[in-house]
């Protein structure tokens, strides 16, 4: 059974969900800007996701820190704020915390200045996802260990499905043009195809590396709330193929007319998605059987 979270955890749980969701937008909104249109000198939707999603990661990189030593000293957030130069500048966690804003920061001057492009774009987003899982379960086996790479491939790939399912809805509703709605609405779906192989690779041999056998689904809390994340995962796949192969086609034929039915199982997907990575935040805070 997975039991309650212990003093101190659930607020950092909770920072832990909000990080993530701002991460898959920032990943999915990165993966959707080749394909913006630019309406003004600010850009398209895409790029003002994207600056949305860093700025959304830079204000809640305080929340992320207090609630991490709230967890350490197993207290509730507001007794736990003196310790925040400690966990900040004594622990490895404060040394990616700091890397991780670097990265945030530089990001959102790319963005400022318009040069959020190709190696220019995924450094700064490579070092965030680094970041984050060398603060994770994975850098039980270094921080530079195969299994942080896995953690942060999985990241990435997480990023561009549940991220570009999300952003769908934002990037495709009333005022797309028709014919631009049909273009970006391809390439999500190709994103999603393409996303799904990888995190489900990633994922799997996360998996052979955390759990002893596939009994540890149900006899462990780990695995239980892995089992939930993927049955999300597996929402999202069965309602992805409805859209690509049952609605796509249609939007396609009318130039982009008529999303209503695409859109509408894309937000349903993007519900789907949210618990997925909630649930990815549950698992890291869930002592898994093999370390």
């Amino acid at each position: 059974m997975v039991g309650a979270p212990a003093p101190g955890h659930l607020f950092d749980l909770a920072a832990a969900g909000l990080e993530l969701v701002l991460q898959a937008l920032l990943v999915g909104a990165a993966a959707l800007l080749p394909h913006d249109e630019p309406r003004d000198e600010g850009g398209g939707r895409a790029r003002r996701l994207l600056a949305a999603a860093a700025a959304g990661l830079l204000l809640a990189a305080p929340l992320a820190l207090l609630g991490r030593a709230a967890m350490l000293a197993g207290r509730p957030p507001g007794e736990a704020l003196p310790l925040l130069g400690t966990v900040l500048l004594q622990t490895r966690y404060g040394l990616w915390w700091g890397l991780r804003l670097g990265a945030l920061a530089l990001l959102a001057l790319l963005l400022a200045t318009g040069r959020a492009r190709g190696g220019l774009l995924w450094a700064p987003v490579a070092l965030v996802l680094w970041a984050r899982a060398a603060t994770g379960h994975a850098a039980d086996a270094g921080e530079l260990s195969l299994a942080v790479a896995l953690q942060a491939a999985h990241a990435l790939a997480a990023g561009l499905w549940a991220g570009g399912v999300l952003a769908g809805p934002l990037l495709l509703g009333p005022g797309t043009p028709p014919l631009h709605r049909a273009r970006l609405a391809a390439a999500l779906s190709r994103l999603a195809g393409w996303a799904l192989a990888a995190v489900l690779l990633s994922g799997a041999a996360q998996a052979l590396l955390r759990l002893p056998g596939p009994q540890a689904l149900w006899s462990t809390a780990y695995g239980v709330v892995l089992a939930w994340k993927l049955l999300a995962v597996a929402a999202m796949a069965v309602l992805g193929a409805y859209n690509r192969f049952r609605q796509l086609p249609g939007l396609l034929a009318r130039g982009g007319q008529g999303a209503g039915p695409f859109l509408g199982v894309l937000q349903v997907e993007g519900w789907w998605a949210l618990a997925a990575l909630l649930a990815a935040a549950w698992l890291g805070h869930t002592p898994p059987p093999r370390p």
